[in-house]
Formats: C-alpha cells, structure tokens, sequence
C-alpha cells in the first residue's frame, strides 16, 4: 500500500474501532453506549495502526490459523505498549481487564487478544479486499485530498485533546490544593474533605462542571469532562479521591 492508501485506510478502520468500542464494548461492560476514544472524533486510532500493521504483515498468509495467531500476537503487543505509555504519558491508567480472566496486570486480556485475532482474519480475508478495491477506483488527486484532511483532522483533534487533558489535571491539581488549604478539626484526609465538600450542587453535566469551594469556583470544561465518560476505568496516580468523586456526581 502507497501512503495515500494507508493513511485512508488507517482512518477507515480506526472509525471501526470506534464502532466496536463505543457500541459493542460499551454494551457489554457498562451496559450503555458511550462515545469512547481518546481523541474528539469518531476513530480510535490504536484499531486503525493495528488494522494496517497486521494487514501489512499478513495479509499474504494463506492460513487463517496462521493469521489468527500472528495477529492475535501483534495486537495484544500493540495493546500493552500502548498502554504503558499512556500511562507513562498521562500518569493515568486508562483502561483495565482485571476482571476479566487471564489478564496480564489488568492491561491485556486472553478475551481482547482473541477477539482482535477473529477480527483480523475477518479484516485480512473479506473487509480490507473490498475496501482496498473501493479505495483504488479514486482518482489520485481525490487520495492526496483525502491524505491531507486526514492528517489535518487527527493532528488537529490530538492537540485539541491534550489541551483539554491539560486543562483537566490543572484543575484537579487547583481542587486538591484548595481542600488541603482548608482547615478542619473534623477532617484530616482528602477523600473526607473531597466526600464532604464537592457536593451534587455542581452544574449539570450538559455544560461545564462549576465547583464551590467555600466561595472558590473551579470550572471544569465539558470537552474536559468528556475524557471521564469515554473511559469510565480512569484512574488517576494523582488526585484520583476527587476524579472518584466527579464520577459519581456526572454519572
């Protein structure tokens, strides 16, 4: 594949990955649909580059045992990395597969690995023939046009996302220093004093999320708040008591 085609296809198929995670992922592990994904839009692109990879790597296997296993090999490697490093990034955990069997420190799971396996013969051997075909018939100016909006578009949303994740430790990090600041007989921790004083008196979560502390307002941004939904296993290695109690006030 050229890099006009990969680029079309990497976005094609990280917009299935959302598909699979915001509606079938959703329903299984939190019983509702929620829009998942780190970035903004509608394509998670962790699908979309193991998508590509597995493709480039396998797509010539005659042997679907083959492909299962290799691909199964590769994603779940893709996975755990991904992982690490986000976590590494963001000092955040963001998702977890501790109760799922065989797990490997809640990051990969034998359940995930095994369906990205399915999912890739699936891809290598009906899907990725017909979109490639469909992609081919484009004339090339059309695929150049379609390489750059992309591009535009995922680097676009990726700053816009890691200002908004930004945005959202500041505030975290404003609260945790403002309930340290406050001085109490009766309460001595920061969960007691999160548990106490971040109240359901906050603004609803169709908008920004206003916090009083003692006359003090914290506004945290609804594109902000859009990174707990779309990840309800979130945790924090910092201000994690106050994320805990955000959750169930926006649940």
């Amino acid at each position: 594949m050229n890099i006009n085609t990969v680029l079309i296809c990497l976005f094609i198929y990280s917009f299935v990955g959302w598909l699979y995670e915001s509606i079938i992922c959703s329903m299984i592990n939190e019983r509702k649909i929620i829009n998942r994904g780190f970035l903004i839009g509608p394509y998670v692109p962790i699908y979309g580059f193991g998508a590509v990879l597995v493709i480039q790597l396998f797509g010539n296997l005659s042997s679907l045992f083959q492909i299962f296993i290799y691909s199964m090999i590769i994603c779940t490697t893709i996975e755990y990395i991904t992982s690490v490093v986000m976590e590494k990034m963001f000092n955040a955990i963001w998702w977890d597969y501790s109760n799922f069997p065989f797990n490997y420190r809640g990051r990969i799971s034998l359940y995930a690995s095994t369906l990205f396996g399915f999912l890739s013969v699936i891809l290598i051997n009906h899907a990725h023939p017909i979109i490639i075909n469909n992609i081919s018939t484009l004339p090339v100016s059309i695929q150049n046009a379609l390489s750059v909006i992309i591009l535009i578009i995922l680097l676009t949303d990726l700053i816009l996302t890691l200002n908004a994740w930004t945005n959202f430790n500041n505030h975290l990090k404003t609260l945790h220093s403002s309930l340290n600041n406050v001085q109490s007989s009766n309460i001595d921790k920061i969960n007691q004093f999160v548990g106490n004083l971040i109240t359901d008196e906050m603004a609803d979560f169709g908008g920004d999320l206003v916090i009083n502390i003692r006359n003090f307002n914290v506004t945290i941004k609804k594109n902000e708040l859009r990174l707990i939904s779309a990840f309800p296993k979130l945790k924090l290695k910092q201000y994690n008591s106050i994320l805990t109690r955000i959750k169930k006030i926006i649940k």
